[in-house]
Order: structure tokens, then sequence, then C-alpha cells
């Protein structure tokens, strides 16, 4: 025991001992944390809520506080203020000055020395070593309302420094053997799993993770070094997730290198009491299922295309027929053939939008006709075309359309086809006598239009589902609609393979408001 160490032990009238673990000597500030995190977890664990524990590690400015359930706030700030002023007696760090207390993640302020009558009933001060050098200190603590810890003889663990050094031992021991079988299952999924602490250093990540992202296997690495992966950085998808708040991001990358495509999963860690501890990054291979879905996408674009050729033909031969070109026909004739030739129109519409939608899909380059496209200008141009359909069903039609362009950089005949869904499914479900509003706006960088009507309104729980293909809302209503479930679906992949996105904001009896927004392009650029 250092003379430093023997001085404080007398000056703060508790007990200071000194454990040996065993393993191997660290370097990085980050694994020596995460060995230190892990034996806290585990003594808060074994021997209940009771406890407050802080924790320091060398090379650290900062204190770490965890406290039972059972503690406030400032009873677990005041077991971090003397654990502050032991470390400071003892000389650790070297600088004392700016060393920070955290509470489940939040910076707190450092209480002034308590009263005599305000001493918890024990508490002890642990210097731990490894390999043969220092990996920090610990603080346990108890307050005089709460029971003292024991072991499983029922022996004062805070008492007698032996028992807490058997203790803590044993604890390590535990610690280590469970890391090592996590290791070995976690290494063992197919998937690449990364683990970060809410610094966005990683502190664990399996031999596939490494593999899909080129880097060399060690033992922790930096968010910051994430970048210099050399078959996939995922670091801007991990800021993107932290700036952002966000507690999921998924996403989807390509790895050339690997001639592979991954999904990206990043989901946010939180404790028992919501603090946020850090991230969680799946990585998995989508390769073949990305693959089967693109065959299947050709398969249906290939066999509508080919079903065009048999229906044309039995288009025009019901049409010569009906003509009479072949001879006359009596009225009984001509309704079935009338009928006949409504549903293979209506057949040819169906595969009209399958085609339309799997080329979307496909992102065919042929199909992508971008130039600068005034959306205010389209908008008014669908307006006029709807209007006489308006009138006929004597719906009020409002336009709120700006005066100054609104560009963005698409194919014009696709954002035709949005707007003409869009007021379609306006026009069918908005009643006699109702209202159809058509607008559109820009705020900051983009264009936001929307479609706004008075029709029955669409269930919450069905507000994704609609743009989904072939999905209609299930109502009495709408069976008696026509419609395949695919003008939606339409939609979506167009404004999304343009950088944008659409939504439905409604409440079921008082009408719909589609929406969408596209990114406006620079004036600069025009």
């Amino acid at each position: 025991m250092t003379k430093k160490l023997r001085e404080a032990k007398a000056k703060e009238k508790f007990q200071v001992v000194e454990v040996e673990l065993p393993g191997e000597k660290h370097k990085n500030r980050q694994i020596r944390r995460a060995w230190m995190d892990l034996l806290v977890d585990s003594v808060l664990k074994v021997f209940g809520p009771e406890l407050i524990v802080a924790s320091w590690t060398v090379g650290e400015r900062r204190i770490v506080l965890r406290a039972g359930e059972s503690y406030s706030s400032e009873e677990a700030a005041d077991a971090g203020g003397r654990f502050m002023r032991l470390l400071r007696k003892i000389g650790r760090p070297a600088s004392p000055e700016g060393l920070k207390i955290f509470l489940d993640g939040n910076e707190i302020a450092a209480p002034e020395k308590p009263e005599p009558e305000a001493e918890p009933v024990q508490q002890i001060g642990v210097a731990l070593n490894m390999g043969g050098s220092l990996l920090g200190y610990l603080g346990i603590y108890t307050s005089e309302d709460k029971a003292v810890p024991q072991d499983i003889s029922g022996r004062d663990l805070l008492a007698e420094p032996t028992e807490i050094v058997q203790a803590l031992r044993f604890l390590w021991e535990l610690v280590t053997s469970e890391r090592d079988r996590l290791d070995a299952i976690v290494n063992g999924i197919i998937d690449g799993v990364l683990l970060l602490n809410e610094e966005g250093d990683i502190l664990f990540a399996n031999r596939t993770a490494y593999r899909v992202l080129g880097l060399e296997k060690r033992s922790c690495f930096s968010v910051q070094n994430l970048s210099q992966a050399k078959n996939l950085d995922i670091s801007p998808l991990l800021l993107e997730a932290r700036e952002n708040r966000m507690n999921v991001l998924n996403r989807i990358q390509k790895v050339e290198k690997l001639k592979s495509i991954f999904g990206v999963h990043i989901q946010r860690l939180r404790g028992r009491r919501g603090s946020e501890l850090g991230w969680m990054v799946i990585l998995r291979d989508i390769t073949a299922d990305w693959e089967m879905d693109r065959l299947r996408k050709e398969f249906i674009a290939k066999i509508t295309h080919e079903l065009h050729s048999p229906l044309t033909v039995i288009s025009e031969g019901i049409a010569l027929v009906l003509e009479e070109k072949t001879g006359g026909i009596n009225e009984d004739q001509k309704r079935c053939l009338s009928y006949a030739k409504q549903n293979v129109k209506r057949m040819e519409r169906l595969i009209d939008n399958l085609l339309r939608i799997t080329r979307l899909e496909l992102r065919d380059a042929e199909l992508e006709r971008r130039r600068s496209v005034d959306l205010r200008m389209l908008a008014r141009q669908m307006a006029e075309s709807y209007s006489p359909l308006m009138q006929a069903k004597q719906i009020r039609f409002v336009q709120q359309l700006p005066d100054q362009d609104l560009r963005v950089q698409a194919d014009r005949d696709r954002l035709t086809q949005v707007f003409a869904n869009l007021l379609d499914n306006a026009l069918k479900y908005t009643p006699v006598q109702g209202l159809i509003e058509l607008g559109c706006k820009s705020e900051g960088s983009k264009v936001f239009c929307w479609v706004r009507d008075t029709g029955p309104g669409v269930p919450e729980e069905e507000q994704e589902k609609i743009f989904q293909k072939f999905y209609r809302v299930k109502n009495a209503e709408n069976q008696e609609k026509r419609g395949h479930g695919l003008g939606l679906a339409i939609a979506r992949e167009i404004v999304q393979s343009y950088g944008g996105k659409i939504w439905v904001e409604s409440q079921p009896g008082e009408g719909s408001t589609f929406l969408f927004y596209l990114p406006l392009i620079d004036p600069e650029v025009r």
C-alpha cells in the first residue's frame, strides 16, 4: 500500500484496500473503462440495490456513479463528492482539476463536504490492479437506512477488508468467464455485431464485423477510425443516428469489394432507468434475398409485358365483332361482348400498373429521364385537367399554389403519375359536394405538395399499409370502389426514387391529406 493511500485511509475514516485482479495490463483507456463497468455491474447485481458505487479508471477525467434504485440523485451525488475527495488525497489523477462526476450518463455537480451526522454507515475504497498496473479505483457506499450487503455466510462485506477483496476476486472470475462465453456466442453469429458506448467508442466487434468492415482485428477502435474501413464505412450512419437522436436506423449498403449487399441496423441501447448506454450495430448479408427479389421483379416485368400481346389481340377481336365487321349480332350478344371488352380494358390497366411499378423498383436507367420540372406549373396543369371531373361530381376544387417556381430534378411524366394517382383517389372517395384541395409550397431545401379531401379517412393502423402493393383499406365503402391497390404504391416508388418521402395524415370521418416532398434544385444550378 502506498504512503498516500495509507494517509487517505487514516484521514477519511474508512477502509481502503488493494485488490490484484488476474489479467493483462491494458494501455487503452476505453478497454480499462469497459472492464471497470463490467465489474461495477456485477457488484450491483450480486449485492443488490443497497449500494452506491463510484469508479475512476487511469487516464480518465471523470468519476462514474452507479446507484441502486433505492437511492436519490442527491445521495448518489454525496457519494460522488466523497469519492472525489479520496482521489485528491491519494493524488489520483495527478492533476485533479477539472475532474467531473457523471450519474447515468449526465454530469452532476459535486456537493460540499457533508456534516459528520450525514456520514453513511459504511464506506470502503478499493484500488484495483491488473497485470501489475493500476486499473483504477472503486468507492462502495451504503447509507444508514439501507441494509448492509453480506456474503453467503452472512458476514458484513464492508466491515472487513478481506471480505470485500475475496468478493471482488470472485466477481471478477464470474465477469471474465461470462465475457468469454459471450465472446464465443457472438463470434458464432453469422451477422456482424458491434457494441459502442455513448461516446462512439467500439467496445466489441465479432469476427464477421471485422471482415465486413475491412478493418484489422484489434481489441478496440474509435468511431473516427471507422472511416478507414477498407470495405464498408458505416461512420456516416452512426453519426447520423447520434446527431439526430434516433433510436433505430436501418440502411442498405453495397460492398463492392465483397460483391455483397448488407443491411445495416443501428439501435440505441438504454439502461433500466432509461439512461443512454450506447449503440448496437448489426451487419447482415442480404445479397441472396436481394438477388431473389430482383429476379422476382424482372419476372413480373417480363410476364406482364408478354401478356400485352394476347390481350391486344382479344381486345381488337371483340371490337371487330361489336362493329359487326364479321357479321350481324343481336343485342344480347352486344351486351355480353361489351362486358368482355370492359374487363379486357381493366386487365390492361392492371398489367400497365404492374409493369410500371416493377420498372420503378428495378430503377431501369433508360427510364430515368431526369430534368428540371416546375412542380407549381405541373400542379396547375393537373388542376385544369381535373376541374371538369370535379364539376361533374359537384366537388369544390381549391388550389393553393405559390407565385414562384418550385423546381425539382425528376421525370415530368413520373411526377404527373404521382399527382394523377393522388387526385384519382381523392375524386373516387370524396362524396358529392365535398372538397378537394391541391397545394404546393417550399420549405427550406424541399418542395411539399399535398392533396386534401373530405372522404371517409384512413384509420391510423392502416396509414402505412395503404402504400403497399395491392393493399386496400378494409371497410364496406371501399369494397364498392373499383381498384387494384397499386396507385399509392406507384406514387411512393416514384417519390422515393427522387429522394423524397410520401405519407398520409388522416382521421376516420374527417378526410385525408396525402403529402409528399422532393428536394429543391439549387437556384444557382438552374
